[in-house]
């Protein structure tokens, strides 16, 4: 209360002055807290750990929707003879068995030209006929048990037979048809139910490595008509791979597609690229003469093709199947080096340079993994334009709607200021308010002092000041200086009254003795 008063006596200047630092040191105060406030906020919702962007994760993040799903069919029959030497041909009834060998493939242009492994389009013919055999003995000995009940036969004793006498069966396998399938970090979930349902792109051979070369590595380049803007992983240089090195394989294993027990693959798991690191264990020369870097890890038939990358996402090396002869368990696996993939680019003549799509979705990957203010909102604007400009590549959905999350606790751009930096500013605008203040107030007292004698307020500070101020006279009078003792014993406690010398009143005084 008696602060309250205080302030009702003060000078309007003194009271507004009191008003704004008061209201000034409520705000600074509530900043301070605010600022806190947001820190613990971001610090306990875990959005500023990156997610799915984050410096160690670029390469492979990236590399990912470039990676495709090779798939080389073969159509084939048999011609198998019976113990009474007739010929008959499976499956009966026309028709052909479909054999299929899966490996994998990386886009290296964004015109859809890709690198993969020979092995993952031309199978050898003992890994052709050993599927084929196992496709056809359930139908042989089906038809032998039919045509004589009394002794009856299993389908693993007739693979054995077709495995170990080559005299019973003949295979007849036509030429193959390779398509390709785009991984769902490309292509986004799919609805398809099955496998057989999933869109694929028939393929073309553009440059493939021949045993007559003088160095047999072991590669292909497939080009698919249509494809444009699509993202691709750049070639690096396989001479500063060392011993020792952490390499990262992407992939197509066969048995990470989890068949059901009839055969059946769920179409999400077909699609989508499997990821593992693997170690450089030594360097070796192949019997054509090509280098091969040995691996350690769990490499797969269908890793055939994969692309190795070293720590900055760039291709290195490429599985080969053929270089370990089968890559069976228990057996070492290879890469050829990306070197020989080069020399092999230049004589197809592809466009190994990256093309507007890789640039976008690097610098929006950067944008998301940053930690400058504002990175939230930067990294889901160009997600959200990556999306636009193109509308196949679905993956990108991850990205948008985590950025999309993190952005609504970001404070949008232009007024990202830390908390801190929000106080500073309103210290430093207080203290401009007092500076300015000051200034006025100065002003104020020295125009007070020029024009002394006009109102009450002036009179009483010159008198406690000890000033020695000329009382202005009323028109046609004249008065003597009068001393600062006297005015001072002349003005009573309260301030002048209306009828002294107060240029304010409407009353003149009387006139002065003579």
């Amino acid at each position: 209360m008696e602060s309250m008063r205080a302030l009702k006596r003060a000078h309007p200047w003194e009271r507004f002055w009191r008003i704004v630092s008061r209201a000034g040191m409520f705000a600074l105060l509530a900043m301070t807290l605010s600022s806190l406030g947001f820190a613990a906020t971001a610090q306990a919702s875990g959005f500023a750990d990156g997610g799915p962007c984050t410096a160690a994760r670029r390469g492979v993040a990236l590399a990912l929707p470039a990676i495709v799903r090779v798939a080389t069919t073969y159509q084939a029959q048999v011609d198998y003879t019976t113990a009474d030497g007739s010929s008959v041909t499976f499956p009966q009834g026309g028709g052909y068995y479909a054999l299929t060998v899966s490996g994998t493939g990386a886009f290296i242009s964004g015109t859809g030209d890709v690198l993969t492994a020979s092995s993952a389009v031309s199978v050898a013919s003992d890994t052709l006929n050993t599927l084929l055999a196992e496709r056809a003995a359930p139908d042989i000995a089906q038809a032998l048990n039919d045509s004589n009940p009394s002794q009856t036969v299993t389908a693993a004793a007739i693979l054995t037979q077709l495995l170990t006498d080559s005299q019973v069966w003949e295979p007849l396998i036509q030429q193959p048809q390779t398509s390709l399938y785009l991984s769902s970090q490309y292509s986004g979930p799919t609805q398809a139910t099955t496998v057989e349902n999933l869109q694929s792109y028939p393929v073309t051979v553009v440059a493939q490595s021949s045993a007559t070369q003088q160095i047999d590595n072991d590669l292909t380049i497939l080009h698919v008509d249509g494809l444009r803007d699509v993202p691709t992983i750049s070639l690096g240089d396989s001479t500063q791979v060392y011993q020792g090195d952490t390499l990262t394989v992407l992939g197509y294993p066969g048995s990470a597609d989890l068949a059901q027990s009839d055969g059946s693959v769920d179409p999400n798991n077909f699609l989508t690229a499997s990821v593992q690191t693997v170690t450089v264990s030594a360097f070796k020369t192949a019997q054509g003469g090509s280098q091969l870097i040995q691996i350690d890890g769990n490499i797969e038939q269908g890793d055939s093709g994969a692309p190795a990358l070293n720590a900055d996402g760039q291709l290195v090396g490429v599985v080969s199947a053929d270089a370990a002869g089968g890559n069976g368990v228990g057996q070492a696996s290879f890469l050829h080096i990306a070197n020989d993939a080069k020399n092999l680019s230049r004589q197809a003549k592809v466009n190994l340079a990256q093309d507007a799509f890789d640039k976008r979705w690097a610098a929006a990957y950067d944008a998301c993994s940053s930690t400058a203010p504002g990175h939230w909102h930067d990294a889901y604007n160009q997600y959200t334009q990556l999306a636009r400009l193109y509308p196949n590549f679905k993956g990108v959905a991850l990205y948008i709607n985590y950025t999309k999350v993190q952005a609504a606790h970001e404070p949008a751009p232009g007024l990202n200021l830390p908390g801190w930096a929000i106080a500073l500013i309103v210290a430093a605008l207080l203290v401009g308010a007092v500076v300015a203040f000051m200034l006025l107030r100065q002003r104020g007292l020295r125009k007070r002092e020029a024009y002394a004698g006009f109102g009450p307020g002036l009179y009483h500070d010159a008198a406690e000041a000890g000033s020695n101020l000329e009382m202005p006279a009323p028109a046609g009078q004249r008065h003597l200086p009068v001393a600062s003792e006297q005015i001072s014993a002349t003005i009573p406690a309260g301030g002048l009254a209306p009828t002294q010398l107060d240029p304010l009143s409407s009353t003149l005084p009387d006139e002065p003795p003579g």
